[in-house]
């Protein structure tokens, strides 16, 4: 079993503009994160670590994550 999950924030954006972002990501269909709260700050989760994932489907996903960032920031 492989169980891998990357937490992550967009630098220097508030929680607005973060959960904006994951309404983005979700909307694109293309790749699904979650969130949570640390210390008041929103934090993505994406799990990334199933017996399923190959690596050309991270990759998919972080362009994705990456694509959809770059207007936020």
């Amino acid at each position: 079993m492989s169980l891998s999950l990357v937490c992550f924030r967009l630098r220097g954006k508030d929680n607005a503009v973060q959960l904006k972002f994951l309404e983005a990501v979700k909307q694109s269909g293309e790749c699904f994160i979650i969130h949570t709260k640390l210390g008041g700050e929103v934090v993505m989760r994406f799990a990334c670590g199933g017996l399923e994932q190959t690596e050309d489907d991270i990759r998919h996903a972080f362009a994705v994550i990456e694509g959809t960032a770059e207007p936020a920031v």
